[in-house]
């Protein structure tokens, strides 16, 4: 333990760290799947990033790739034609 750091102050501040991380943890991989499904990928591509250096390499590849033009099999290209709800004349 460093000197000039009590164990308390230790302790809190690992704990928020922790609470910090799992807040996180779901929204990102939300994100992840999403961008998965783009590129029109199952979710389960994610269990890649468990493989050391290699997976992790892989799904940042997946993820700056261009997603499917068009619709795929998860739904409507996000980057398509806006809808014509949402066009004021």
């Amino acid at each position: 333990m460093p000197q000039g750091i009590s164990t308390g102050t230790w302790f809190i501040n690992s704990k928020r760290v922790s609470r910090q991380e799992l807040a996180l943890l779901l929204p990102s991989l939300a994100v992840a799947a999403r961008r998965l499904h783009d590129t029109d990928r199952s979710a389960w591509w994610l269990l890649l990033g468990l493989i050391p250096i290699i997976g992790t390499l892989v799904l940042i590849y997946f993820m700056v790739c261009n997603g499917q033009q068009g619709p795929n099999r998860f739904g409507d290209d996000p980057k398509g034609a806006p809808s014509q709800g949402f066009i004021v004349s």
